[in-house]
């Protein structure tokens, strides 16, 4: 979609606020690896069940940072 790709080529602070579903974590991810690995990016979940998964899914694909 265009809004993700807006997200991921953006430059600046972004903030991602969308509904259950429609690709937050997915598009994050792609925004950090565009990023270099020493850039810091912040991730704030509603809750564990949601931070353990989005954990799960950084580590997966190799991003640290």
């Amino acid at each position: 979609m265009t809004e993700q790709y807006n997200i991921i080529n953006s430059t600046g602070d972004i903030k991602i606020n969308a509904v259950a579903g429609s690709g937050k974590t997915t598009t994050v991810i792609e925004y950090a690896r565009a990023r270099p690995a020493s850039s810091k990016i912040l991730y704030l979940a509603f809750n564990k069940s949601v931070k353990l998964e989005a954990a799960k899914k950084f580590a997966d694909c190799g991003i640290k940072n």
